[in-house]
């Protein structure tokens, strides 16, 4: 419920923003691998920190959130998505990791195991990206900056543009609801 400063929390030996969102599938089936990660990891010196970009999330629901998952790490709301945008996040979840002195150095996926949005997780995982970055880090190595492409939901930002305000034009389900719900949830929310 305060403003924070992310240079505050960063560890000794680098930082993880980890981006999410509580009504993410994906985004809540990747937390118990984030929450390990941050037992193991913060011991080491490295800090993860939750970020929650997106709109209609507020405090409350962020809150309920990191209970009902044991969520350890101490998660943060970037109202409008101010963060995630200058760092090019587009989707929940996905990973920003900075060393020690600050750079980022790797942006994107922690894992492979969802092949794409919608698609059943593989049963082995061949790549563990954040995992794999984190330990070049901690070994000392020089970490080249890299990207992986997420897979998630994507962020969600409300724009109003065309109107000075929300209440300049009253929202209706087709016009305003049903794009949204079609181009974001229904290839994951759906029977079977």
């Amino acid at each position: 419920g305060k403003a924070v400063s992310l240079p505050s929390l960063a560890g000794k030996r680098g930082m993880v923003l980890v981006f999410l969102s509580t009504e993410c599938p994906l985004s809540n089936g990747y937390l118990p691998t984030i929450n390990r990660l941050t037992k193991e990891m913060g011991e080491k010196g490295i800090e993860f920190v939750g970020v929650n970009p997106n709109d209609g999330q507020g405090l409350k629901e962020i809150e309920l959130h990191r209970i009902r998952y044991s969520i350890v790490m101490n998660v943060l709301r970037d109202p409008g998505a101010r963060l995630a945008s200058s760092l090019g996040i587009t989707h929940c979840p996905e990973v920003v990791v900075f060393n020690g002195e600050g750079k980022g150095i790797y942006r994107g996926r922690i894992d492979d195991r969802y092949p794409r949005r919608g698609g059943a997780p593989k049963q082995v995982f061949h790549q563990h990206d954040l995992e794999q970055v984190l330990k070049e880090v901690l070994a000392g190595d020089v970490v080249e900056a890299r990207e992986t492409e997420p897979v998630g939901c994507p962020v969600i930002v409300e724009r109003m543009e065309g109107t000075s305000s929300g209440a300049d034009a009253a929202v209706t389900f087709t016009r305003d609801v049903a794009p949204i719900l079609f181009a974001n949830c229904v290839e994951c929310h759906r029977p079977g």
